[in-house]
């Protein structure tokens, strides 16, 4: 049984020339404040952005410890083209009507001490599962 092929498998698109082609994404739905890291050390990237007075935040990561040498450039490439699909889709539903910021970037949201919505609750619906008790998923604002 053969895999499917995934999305921009063997793609040749430099991975600066899709990091533009978000920024204009970006841009062209009025997000302020964009910003990209990367941490070498985590081997991961960092996009961030504002959105309808949002601050969200999307990584983009490669396990380069299991990744070999070679196909590195390669692997980071398809993960960037994965990135900007995401975001096309995202933007296109929010600005058609069918989405919303909330539906479309809750999990990536970030809180104001730099964890995003998803780093919050992951635990608490994993518990919730495990235990079928649902409790609060997020503290109060101002609750450590």
């Amino acid at each position: 049984m053969t895999r499917p092929r995934r999305y921009a498998d063997g793609t040749t698109v430099d991975v600066s020339k899709t990091q533009m082609q978000i920024d204009k994404l970006l841009a062209a739905h009025k997000c302020s404040q964009r910003a990209l890291a990367t941490d070498d050390d985590r081997g991961v990237s960092i996009l961030t952005f504002r959105f309808q007075e949002r601050f969200i935040k999307l990584q983009v990561a490669i396990d380069r410890q299991r990744v070999r040498r070679d196909s590195l450039p390669q692997r980071e490439r398809e993960a960037w083209r994965r990135l900007l699909l995401l975001l096309k889709a995202k933007f296109e539903m929010i600005a058609s009507g069918d989405s919303s910021l909330e539906q479309e970037f809750l999990a990536n949201v970030m809180l104001p001490d730099g964890r995003t919505v998803a780093d919050e609750i992951r635990g608490a619906i994993a518990q919730a599962y495990s235990t079928g008790q649902v409790s609060r998923l997020l503290p109060a604002f101002g609750e450590p």
